[in-house]
């Protein structure tokens, strides 16, 4: 004798009901990581690693390609932008207002490996940049460079 098959019984809505503490839960404990995870970040002690080539310039969105001409630009509030040309550090600080608090700037050096900080830099005039500003980065005292606040004038002036 065959056995007599007995239908499902329908669903009474009480699943929904019992899976939404789960997810409000879920949403909370994600809130409080979100939270803990901002609320940590630090501002950079020291020029970061870039992607050559893979790393947009965060005013031209132009990738990295160039070293020489890199530059950063690192927020109080942890937040690292870069740059494929110094000129856009300078065009992007501009436009970022007095309610942003720089922690530090680098460029890198135009002449030799490594960056260097804001208060060492100073500009020489050079024909072709990555965007076309003009400067590039060496070591403040170099012959013929000119001050971050000159070189800073002329890109905005441009």
């Amino acid at each position: 004798m065959r056995p007599k098959l007995h239908p499902l019984p329908a669903s009474s809505g009480q699943t929904g009901i019992a899976a939404a503490p789960l997810l409000l839960l879920g949403a909370v404990i994600g809130a409080i990581v979100l939270f803990v995870v901002l609320s940590n970040r630090q501002a950079a002690d020291g020029p970061v690693p870039v992607i050559w080539d893979k790393t947009p310039c965060a005013y031209c969105a132009m990738h990295l390609g160039e070293p020489r001409f890199a530059a950063q630009l690192a927020t109080a509030d942890g937040t690292t932008y870069f740059y494929d040309d110094p000129g856009c550090l300078m065009l992007h600080q501009s436009s970022l207002g007095a309610a942003t608090t720089i922690h530090a700037r680098w460029f890198h050096d135009v002449e030799k490996e490594g960056w260097i900080e804001a208060a060492e830099v100073s500009f020489l005039r050079i024909e072709n940049t990555p965007m076309d500003y003009g400067f590039g980065a060496v070591h403040r005292g170099s012959p013929l460079a000119v001050s971050l606040e000159e070189a800073t004038a002329e890109v905005l002036a441009q």
